[in-house]
């Protein structure tokens, strides 16, 4: 979980959201860039789509990329300010 905000509990508030769905194993930091506009879920590998499809749905989040830029992750959640409510 990336905050690509300027707000400063952003990721953390979205952790909890997967962390009451019963979703293992997250961590958050905050993303190199702070001014990301659309919230989008990555993974890596073919087999973890629908992985992170199923992460999308849980928080709303329309758009999914397959891309290699996050190694070691099968899944990360990059949040940007259209989450914020």
């Amino acid at each position: 979980m990336l905050n690509g905000t300027t707000s400063e509990t952003l990721d953390k508030d979205v952790a909890a959201i997967l962390k009451e769905q019963s979703w293992p194993n997250i961590t958050t930091a905050n993303a190199a860039d702070s001014t990301i506009k659309i919230s989008v879920v990555v993974y890596g590998p073919d087999e973890d789509l629908s992985l992170a499809t199923s992460v999308a749905k849980s928080l709303g989040i329309k758009a999914v990329k397959q891309s290699d830029r996050f190694p070691g992750a099968r899944v990360t959640v990059l949040m940007g300010s259209d989450y914020i409510r």
